[in-house]
């Protein structure tokens, strides 16, 4: 891996450096090693033991040495209002400004949450913190036989996270803090990085700076979200909407359907009440035509009876009259037969005259 080379750098009188990182990693004790002297309060465990920014110097060869100790800025309970004093104060404690942020980290339980935690730091220092940052990894202890940088090549994202700060890093074993060669070591690191930054430090500025970019980002993530949240409300609208249309043609498609099972109905009853009437009509002229007809036979038959009785009745009369002239016409037929004689008898006598 390859890493810039060191080089002598002239030692400016002071040095002013804050310790960063979430609760737990030890920062105060990283602190008091650099100072060689318990100044800062530390513990173990999870629980955040430095509440305020707390700043301390002492005078390390020909080097005067400013540290602040600050709380956990990444996961505290503050307030924004009380997190943002609190940044402020760890710059205003080491005025004009720090010349390195030492951000304090264990290797042994570096993860994805570490480098979550790098990332909230440079939004709150802004992105050119990173130009005055060395990492710092505790428990320098427990390496057991193994180089920082062995486990650093393994790390993916600690590599990356190292080689975006220039490869500045440095390891403290914080129970031996009578070892003052590796706070000398790691002091000569912030020397380099002062004169590679030409003597420059971070300014209350360039946090103001950082602060208005959170600032306009936070705004703008708000705007985003409004903007978010109206698109999803408008979606809702547009998604009653069409659920109102679709329920109502539903309800529209439900009452044709409806309608047409009523207008069938009634066409079901008006057809059968038609062919109800019809029948019944058909019947009704069938029972008048067969009463006519039985009327006329009826009739018929009185007119044959009628006739029958008048001809009987008219021979009866016929017989009577008879009865009544027999003698005349038993003359009148023998006058005739008379008649008929002579008249054969003139024949017969002309013919044989000839």
């Amino acid at each position: 891996m390859d890493r810039p080379g060191f080089t002598t750098a002239p030692h400016p009188t002071d040095v002013r450096i804050v310790l960063l990182g979430k609760t737990g990693v030890g920062k105060s004790a990283t602190g008091n090693t650099i100072l060689g002297q318990d100044v800062f309060h530390s513990a173990l465990g999870f629980s955040s033991v430095t509440m305020k920014c707390q700043e301390r110097t002492v005078l390390i060869g020909q080097n005067r040495v400013s540290v602040v100790d600050t709380p956990d800025f990444f996961y505290a309970t503050n307030t924004q209002e009380g997190l943002s004093s609190e940044i402020e104060r760890c710059i205003h404690l080491s005025n004009p400004g720090p010349h390195a942020f030492i951000f304090v980290l264990t290797f042994d339980t570096f993860t994805e949450q570490e480098t979550d935690v790098v990332t909230v730091f440079e939004k709150c220092f802004g992105e050119v913190a990173s130009r005055y940052t060395i990492i710092v990894f505790t428990h320098g202890d427990e390496l057991n036989n193994r180089t920082i940088e062995e486990l650093v090549e393994k790390n993916v994202k600690l590599s990356e996270l190292i080689e975006e700060r220039g490869w500045r890093y440095h390891v403290l074993n914080n129970k031996d803090r009578a070892n003052r060669n590796q706070v000398t070591e790691l002091l000569e690191k912030i020397l380099i990085m002062m004169y590679v930054n030409e003597g420059s430090c971070y300014t209350h500025d360039m946090l103001q700076e950082a602060q208005r970019k959170a600032r306009e980002e936070i705004d703008l993530m708000k705007e985003e979200s409004r903007r978010e949240e109206e698109r999803k409300r408008e979606e809702q609208r547009w998604l009653e909407k069409v659920r109102r249309e679709t329920e109502e043609s539903r309800r529209e498609k439900e009452r044709k359907r409806e309608e047409q099972r009523w207008l069938e109905k009634v066409r079901r009853e008006t057809e059968d009440r038609i062919g109800r009437e019809t029948d019944e009509e058909v019947k009704r002229q069938s029972e008048r035509e067969n009463m006519a007809r039985e009327e006329g036979e009826k009739r018929g038959e009185e007119s044959e009876t009628e006739n029958g009785e008048e001809m009987l009745g008219s021979g009866h009369n016929t017989l009577d009259w008879l009865k009544k002239h027999q003698a005349f016409i038993l003359m009148c037929f023998a006058v005739l037969i008379i008649i008929v004689v002579i008249i054969f008898v003139i024949v017969l006598m002309f013919e044989r005259n000839q």
